[in-house]
């Protein structure tokens, strides 16, 4: 159960969306993040949570979550999409 969260949907390349929610445990605790990929609105994989967690702000665990799922996404599109 999380103390406090927050969630934000970014539009990544090839109809891909990266799903971000920044959460804390507890009052005043450190920031993990879940990251979910979806294409077209169809989840593309299991959610995926902070192997490290513990990032000081909301923001740095959301950059952290969107660097997370940008990767996902390239792995999954492999160098085709680089021709």
């Amino acid at each position: 159960m999380s103390y406090t969260s927050h969630e934000q949907v970014y539009e990544y390349r090839a109809g891909y969306q990266i799903r971000v929610r920044a959460f804390q445990s507890e009052y005043a605790g450190p920031w993990d993040y879940l990251v979910q990929v979806s294409r077209h609105g169809t989840p593309e994989g299991p959610e995926v949570r902070s192997p490290d967690g513990h990032r000081d702000n909301r923001q740095d665990a959301e950059m952290a979550g969107l660097k997370a799922g940008e990767r996902i996404v390239d792995e999954v599109l492999g160098d085709e999409q680089y021709d």
